[in-house]
């Protein structure tokens, strides 16, 4: 059989239509989101470079008639608008991480994956403001970062991967990231509760982009947004950029959730269940319940994307509102898996109460007692030479606690 133009020698991939009928179950006639496993990118060795635009572009019907990822349509997802408050948060945690990883020796470097660490700068973050309702769990596979999963069902809502430098066109460079994708849904697929319209997300981080793509089983959507991860570019650029590109992630995020939400909500409709038992450390819960969480979640992404930004404001006024929403949808959502169910104010006093009293046992002014007691150890301050009194010497704070 001749070769195709850019396809690898080592391909297995079956050109013939009759054979791929030949693969095509009986039932598969009625289903609009069958895909073929002669189609399916896992089931292909594309060779030494991965695959190839060329190559994996005919094998999908939304793509095959496009001659560049410019021709991709482009991402059609509510986007929401951050409270500025929220975005200078974002800035303030990532000063660090660009003092640490931008380098000019770095940027020199094409496989160095700096710039891979200023995007985890913003993108963990904002994972983390969903609170448990999303995850980031160990992917085994090349240029894969991160891979986002809903805890409930394990299904992947979102791959974080890094560019890859060996690929010579940006449309090679995507292939790999269009393989990954539909991978990853075909996966979900084998996943319930899971419906097959629902979008699987990938977010591509290179030297000088960020691109994101979503593939729902049928089509393909593109957004390609261009970054400054360059020393020479003044740092208030690389504020607007990010604040951009944190919007879009955001409200990828909340579009995947709210998704996976209702999906959820339909799938106990059908079979009538309307309560839930814990397990999995998830709480028991009602499907009302959760109906009114979402619908909470649902307001939020409804205020915060008919902002007034005509002042900031306003702007901070009006993204406040949604945020509020957002954050009480989520903190109250059951189906999030949540490492602690104490509150976040009442964990970070305990846990200063800890720190204070662990220095204190170092000092020497707290010993612990045969039950595990801290006993305050009453021992006059000694003064050095200097008449200063010596660190650790001191009297304990009359308001110290014993551990219990």
């Amino acid at each position: 059989m001749k070769r195709k133009r850019g396809e690898s020698s080592q391909s297995t991939r079956v050109d013939s239509s009759d054979s791929e009928k030949e693969m095509k179950p009986p039932e598969a006639d009625a289903d609009p989101f069958y895909v073929p496993q002669s189609l399916n990118p896992r089931l292909t060795i594309f060779g030494l470079f991965g695959p190839r635009w060329d190559s994996i572009r005919p094998r999908f019907p939304a793509l095959k008639d496009l001659s560049t990822v410019n021709d991709i349509p482009p991402l059609d997802i509510p986007l929401v608008s951050l409270p500025p408050s929220y975005h200078k948060r974002l800035m303030e945690n990532a000063r660090p991480w660009i003092d640490a990883y931008m380098s000019r020796d770095l940027f020199s470097q094409a496989s160095s994956g700096y710039h891979m660490k200023l995007f985890e700068a913003w993108f963990t973050p904002i994972l983390g403001a969903f609170r448990g309702c999303l995850h980031d769990v160990p992917s085994e596979g090349d240029n894969i970062a991160h891979r986002i999963v809903m805890p409930l069902t394990e299904g992947t809502v979102l791959l974080v991967l890094e560019e890859d430098v060996k690929a010579n066109t940006v449309e090679n460079k995507l292939a790999k990231v269009i393989s990954k994708v539909e991978s990853a849904y075909q996966e979900n697929l084998d996943q319930r509760p899971f419906h097959p319209g629902l979008p699987v997300y990938a977010v591509e981080v290179g030297r000088h982009h960020v691109r994101l793509l979503s593939f729902n089983g049928i089509d393909f959507k593109l957004l390609q947004m261009y970054t400054s991860w360059t020393p020479l570019a003044p740092r208030e650029k690389l504020w607007q950029i990010m604040g951009e590109v944190s919007e879009y992630l955001f409200s990828v995020l909340l579009d995947s959730f709210m998704s996976y939400n209702d999906a959820f909500i339909a799938y106990a409709e059908i079979r009538g269940r309307t309560r839930f038992t814990p397990g999995d450390g998830m709480p028991a819960f009602t499907l009302e319940d959760l109906i009114a969480q979402v619908h909470r979640t649902r307001l939020a992404r409804d205020v915060m994307t008919s902002v007034d930004i005509s002042t900031g404001s306003s702007w901070e006024r009006d993204t406040r509102r949604g945020m509020d929403f957002f954050e009480d949808g989520i903190a109250n959502n059951p189906l999030a898996w949540r490492w602690t169910m104490a509150t976040e104010d009442h964990s970070l006093v305990d846990a200063m109460a800890l720190l204070r009293e662990g220095k204190l046992i170092r000092q020497g002014q707290l010993t612990l007692g045969t039950h595990g007691r801290a006993n305050l150890v009453q021992e006059p301050a000694l003064e050095n030479p200097h008449g200063e009194i010596r660190p650790g010497t001191d009297p304990p704070p009359e308001d110290v606690k014993a551990i219990t």
